[in-house]
């Protein structure tokens, strides 16, 4: 039996080709709050009724990933490590804007998830 997933859901993470209509589009015709922004490449919007958040990120290469949930652990390399036999990694571990780092794996249907140490 494998070791659980014990991170938290931060964000649910979404590659788009537009930033500025993405973010348009989730602000003037959603209606969602802006939460932050990193530079012109990376935001996210509060979910209502939900501590997640949707990142937007217009990703310049082609490892940017699929839509998919993003849960924190204390250590991103470490849990990489402890899985990178198991699991099918498309992104491997990377420095992140702000610091912390990340990962990105499928789950076998088509899906991605990621996993970080955002700070």
């Amino acid at each position: 039996m494998s070791e659980p997933m014990n991170g938290q859901v931060t964000y649910f993470y979404l590659n788009v080709p537009d930033l500025k209509a993405a973010r348009t589009f989730y602000r003037d015709t959603l209606g969602l709050e802006e939460a932050w922004r990193e530079g012109e490449t990376t935001c996210a919007f509060k979910l209502p009724g939900t501590d997640v958040q949707l990142m937007l990120d217009q990703a310049a290469d082609d490892l940017s990933g699929r839509a998919g949930l993003v849960f924190m652990v204390p250590d991103t390399d470490a849990y990489y490590q402890r899985h990178r036999e198991t699991l099918d990694f498309h992104r491997p571990p990377m420095d992140i804007p702000g610091g912390g780092r990340w990962v990105g794996a499928n789950d076998g249907s088509g899906n991605s998830f990621y996993v970080g140490d955002i700070q």
